[in-house]
């Protein structure tokens, strides 16, 4: 899936789907905008990091 229409037309019926979830304390998500912007294109840079490991590998986290 690399498009919202790929979601849209059912790329993902009968496929596995690996999903992290991590819960955060608010303590660590900056009050201030500006800081909260940064912090926010930092946390998706780390996704985009996992995201390129993933398919780096079989596509199920195993190295191709």
């Amino acid at each position: 899936i690399r498009t919202f229409g790929d979601l849209v037309r059912g790329t993902l019926v009968r496929r596995h789907v690996r999903v992290h979830f991590r819960r955060l304390s608010r303590a660590v998500i900056p009050a201030d905008a500006d800081a909260r912007v940064g912090w926010l294109l930092e946390e998706w840079r780390e996704v985009d990091r996992q995201v390129g490991a993933v398919l780096a590998s079989d596509g199920a986290g195993r190295p191709a």
